[in-house]
């Protein structure tokens, strides 16, 4: 986990793409006051892979690298929003925010409950009338 980092633009974040850092960038300007702090890479979950297969010199960081890894966590008050920043967001980014979210929370035992995000550059069919039913924010910019 990278942070906490003030809620400002920044040259780069940790853990996104180009495409990525530019919809979050458009999402800061415009929702400037949106969140009080945030975090970046936060990795959630178990580790997901054969630790028989893994290299001597990455069994150190086994945990970060073996994880799931949220793009934003954002806090707002006493609520922490989880956030997927994808470009052209399907059903993928529905996928992990509710994958997250499950982590988050077993991760954090006696938390109340987060919200989840998804901001994208595009809104894509079908993406958003189930977001709504979920409890889901979806955020084009």
């Amino acid at each position: 986990m990278r942070g906490p980092y003030d809620y400002i633009p920044l040259s780069s974040y940790p853990h996104l793409s180009e495409a990525e850092s530019k919809i979050w960038t458009r999402f800061i300007v415009s929702h400037p006051d949106f969140f009080d702090k945030v975090w970046y890479d936060v990795n959630v979950g178990a580790f997901r892979g054969n630790e028989d297969n893994l290299k001597p010199e990455y069994q150190d960081n086994r945990e970060y690298l073996g994880s799931y890894k949220i793009d934003v966590l954002g806090q707002r008050g006493d609520k922490m929003w989880i956030l997927e920043i994808k470009k052209e967001a399907t059903s993928k980014a529905m996928g992990e925010v509710w994958l997250y979210e499950h982590c988050y929370l077993e991760d954090h035992e006696g938390l109340d409950g987060v919200q989840t995000a998804i901001v994208t550059d595009k809104e894509m069919p079908n993406i958003r009338k189930v977001c709504e039913k979920d409890n889901v924010f979806l955020f084009v910019v």
